[in-house]
């Protein structure tokens, strides 16, 4: 949907960075209300919470289309979808968690959240085709009365198989272990650096000389590859319990393509795409294998509630991540500190990575 917040520019009279902020508070307002929704799911269950979550998600849309100021659509996508949005996948996270064996976990996690990859690939598609056609009201309408169906019709299977009021208490006992944090720390460097390309790879391609249609094909082939990344690594999961060893390996080769294929041969296409397809599949790995992760740290009951406070890691890198880098090139006039800064994100994720010192026992397996 972001990519939808572009056409609203001509008919706002605004410029793209006013507009932009309307994805970038949606996106900082889902990391910040995903602890919320995590709790609430684990309380009072998976079916309920993205029930709710896909009327308000639907009516948020809904609302969206009539909004007549710039200022109106900050606060619809940030209390209004956000909330809906977050409130419908964090759900979905917890009911795989709860019906999988720590065995088949990775995997059937993998495949769960492949669609936010596949979604990544196809959207931008499907967003241009309905906006050419209706406008970008009508597109706001149809997404909302489509994710309203879909995601209420799908909120139905998601049933626990323990009844909520025989579950124990959620515990927060995790915010005071040392390994979440320091998970926490290695998804904040994470996202501080895998969010630029999403915003800059298009500009740099088109500044190489690229046409801007054919440089708008590398963020489909990003949603592509991490539609891929997150089935395989629900494969490699299966076999590899060391889910830290995984993410330390996604992270440091994320940090090495960004020197070699975007900041050192970033000038040729062909080496813009290879990148757009390695970045791509790290990226969708790398979140791919966060829940399995997660629970195998600290526990599946309440996976929700850890991933949710997870999520907030991400909000400083989505709200000031592409800011930072767009100040850089605008002082500089080249991208090239930018592209660096992105690396070096990912090899402080790295760094930070080693010191969780977990590995999977015989028990989680």
């Amino acid at each position: 949907m972001l990519n939808l917040h572009f056409f609203l520019a001509t008919d706002f009279q605004v410029g793209r960075g006013t507009i932009s902020w309307v994805g970038t508070i949606l996106s900082a307002m889902v990391n910040l209300t995903a602890p919320i929704a995590g709790w609430v799911s684990d309380k009072y269950g998976f079916r309920l919470t993205a029930a709710i979550s896909s009327i308000i998600l639907g009516g948020g849309l809904g609302l969206g289309s009539i909004c007549q100021e710039v200022w109106q659509l900050y606060l619809c996508s940030g209390l209004v979808v956000a909330p809906g949005l977050v409130g419908c996948f964090i759900p979905s996270i917890g009911a795989v968690s709860d019906w999988f064996s720590p065995r088949h976990r990775s995997l059937a996690f993998g495949i769960s959240v492949s669609g936010v990859g596949f979604g990544a690939f196809a959207m931008p598609l499907i967003t241009e085709l309905i906006i050419s056609n209706f406008g970008w009201r009508r597109a706001y309408q149809i997404f909302g009365l489509a994710f309203f169906v879909i995601n209420l019709s799908a909120s139905f299977t998601l049933a626990r198989r323990t009844n909520v009021s025989e579950r124990a208490p959620t515990s927060f006992d995790f915010l005071r272990d040392i390994k979440f944090w320091l998970v926490y720390l290695t998804q904040f460097f994470w996202q501080f650096g895998s969010i630029n390309p999403n915003f800059h790879l298009i500009p740099y391609s088109v500044d190489s000389g690229v046409a801007s249609q054919k440089a708008a094909w590398l963020i489909s082939f990003i949603g592509l590859m991490s539609f891929t990344g997150r089935i395989i690594v629900g494969v490699l999961g299966y076999f590899i319990h060391n889910y830290v060893r995984l993410m330390q390996v996604y992270i440091f080769t994320a940090g090495v393509a960004t020197i070699i294929f975007w900041l050192v041969l970033g000038g040729s296409w062909w080496s813009q795409v290879t990148y757009s397809l390695i970045f791509g599949f790290l990226g969708g790995s790398t979140m791919g294998l966060l829940p399995a992760l997660l629970a195998s740290m600290f526990g599946a009951e309440r996976v929700s509630t850890v991933n949710g406070f997870l999520f907030t890691s991400f909000a400083p890198g989505n709200l000031l991540g592409p800011a930072f880098c767009g100040y850089i090139f605008d002082s500089t006039g080249t991208y090239t500190f930018a592209i660096l800064f992105t690396a070096i994100t990912f090899f402080l994720g790295f760094f930070v990575s080693l010191f969780i010192g977990f590995r999977s026992t015989a028990a989680n397996r």
